[in-house]
């Protein structure tokens, strides 16, 4: 009878919390995020432009001509519908991401340290990140290749990278681009570093042969070079061509301190009650942390005392990983950039995620009892099992305004011009409108991606309309706007979509206006309008 051993059914553990993660997925027939509905229904009009030059939607909506790297979240979307309704796509887009993100970084910790590959059951409370739950898809997938990346490089740099190596490492850096900027800095950020401390290994190892040393470290560095050139160039590009990356919303010390004791990047929903569950997440991997620094700190002076083979692995693990999460803690604390979000706290939180995930990845490669290991999982998995019963809750209620809004589109005839206005006071509810477009080729005149310079589509300003209601232009009614060019052509608009319950708002030019429109539908979370003509 062979011997029972938990690594038998570790994998099956493993795999079966995987399945239980994804629970509040299927909570309903959307995933709804604060920007989920506007990546859909630029999927629909990418769709729309690829497959007919001359729609409708052209007048509006036009390709950005820079190779931008927000472009993998809206690939995948454009090609899964294809073949599937918007809410099937967006389904198989999160799979992948929930799937692929555990995935992936268990694959990190088997490489970097498989006799700590529980470690990788750490990964699953940030699965549901705030910024994922925002919607930022691109950067969500972008830390999937980051880990993926990242492995591969560790798992091939000590064969002097082949033709084949080479060729692999260009496609995986290359997609990262695409998926987002940031994390493909920070890609080749750490690849750099683990190239410095690897050959600093190999000269401490074998200092009489520092000359062999520099010219493997020149051929490798050059093979990295020639990997990353053409997405090297891009970001270059990209990055002269902005007058300033720097941002004016600082956040304070203390409260970025507070946001570290919180685990902020996994708040996203209600603060004070999801902080009940993530301060005790953010105690059980700080002490795991702290323990294995200790022992690794009283290790140190017996590891150079014993042979130079072991302070090289030393140096290519434990220091490595120390040196990678301390440059993003500086970058955290001092580095205030503007992003996607326009304040500085989606950037901190976007560094603070990555910090935490490789912080795990560092503790990882600790030489920590395995009670201790096991004990701060059981915590960290337990809580987060109790944050993802909220995340159903909240889902639920998400999914049943955003179903409204994808079926109140079935009311409006394609290609028509469509101003929401949003009154509902929700924050997570401000692109809801774009449901109106998962599946309808609309001109939906809230679309903020298009007023970005970051994304696959731009408005094509050169055509856009002078889209007008009864006849006055964007700017001559005070309470609302629209993009138009008074410059073009007039067109009226066809309906205007109110977000929200219509009766609750206290603007009388608001009231106005709609009172003369033909009510098509009506509940307390929306109203559709008719222009009349």
């Amino acid at each position: 009878m062979k011997k029972f051993t938990f690594n038998k059914i570790e994998p099956f553990i493993f795999f079966s919390v995987l399945f239980l993660n994804l629970i509040p997925i299927f909570s309903g027939k959307f995933f709804p995020t604060m920007d989920g509905a506007a990546h859909l229904n630029n999927a629909t009009i990418i769709k729309e432009l690829l497959l007919n030059g001359s729609s409708p939607l052209c007048e509006a909506f036009k390709f950005n001509s820079e190779l931008v790297p927000n472009w993998i979240g809206h690939f995948i979307l454009v090609v899964l519908k294809f073949f599937l309704p918007s809410y099937l796509a967006e389904k198989i887009l999160i799979l992948i991401y929930f799937i692929g993100l555990p995935i992936a970084f268990r694959e990190l910790i088997r490489v970097i340290s498989p006799s700590n590959i529980l470690y990788s059951f750490f990964i699953f409370p940030f699965t549901y990140s705030s910024l994922f739950l925002f919607g930022f898809y691109n950067f969500s997938f972008g830390i999937i290749l980051f880990l993926i990346t990242t492995t591969y490089w560790l798992k091939v740099y000590k064969t002097n990278l082949q033709r084949k190596e080479v060729l692999i490492l260009f496609v995986l850096i290359s997609i990262t681009y695409f998926s987002h900027i940031f994390l493909f800095a920070i890609l080749l950020m750490t690849i750099a570093i683990h190239t410095v401390i690897y050959f600093l290994s190999e000269y401490i190892e074998k200092p009489d042969e520092i000359k062999k040393c520099i010219i493997r470290f020149l051929k490798l560095t050059l093979k990295l070079i020639l990997a990353s050139i053409i997405p090297l160039t891009l970001f270059l590009i990209y990055i002269l061509s902005r007058n300033s990356f720097q941002n004016e919303n600082q956040v304070l010390v203390t409260e970025l301190v507070a946001w570290i004791k919180n685990v902020k990047p996994i708040i996203a929903y209600n603060p004070p009650l999801e902080e009940a569950y993530t301060t005790k997440i953010f105690y059980a991997i700080a002490i795991l942390i702290f323990i294995g620094c200790y022992i690794e700190i009283n290790n140190f002076l017996p590891i150079t005392a014993k042979n130079k083979q072991l302070l090289k692995q030393f140096f290519v693990s434990k220091i490595f990983w120390f040196v990678v999460v301390f440059v993003l803690l500086l970058m955290y604390f001092f580095l205030d950039l503007a992003d996607d979000g326009d304040s500085g706290g989606f950037f901190k939180v976007r560094v603070g995620l990555l910090l935490f995930i490789l912080l795990v990845a560092w503790a990882s490669t600790f030489e920590i009892s395995k009670w201790m290991s096991v004990l701060s999982i059981f915590v960290v998995l337990y809580m987060h099992q109790k944050l993802n019963n909220y995340y159903s809750t909240v889902i639920k209620e998400l999914d049943f305004h955003a179903q409204e809004c994808y079926e109140i589109s079935k009311k409006i005839p394609a290609y028509s011009v469509v101003l929401p206005i949003d009154v509902s006071g929700h924050w997570l509810k401000g692109h809801f409108s774009n449901y109106l477009g998962a599946d309808n080729p609309l001109i939906i005149l809230e679309n903020y991606e298009c007023s970005k310079e970051y994304f696959p589509l731009v408005w094509n300003n050169s055509s856009i309309p002078n889209y007008m209601i009864n006849g006055k232009s964007a700017g001559e009614i005070p309470c609302l706007w629209w993009k138009s060019n008074t410059n073009n052509s007039k067109k009226e608009i066809d309906y205007i979509f109110v977000l929200g319950d219509i009766n609750s708002t206290s603007d009388n030019c608001l009231k106005e206006i709609l009172v003369k429109m033909d009510i098509v539908y009506q509940s307390p979370q929306s109203t559709l309008l008719k222009i009349s003509k």
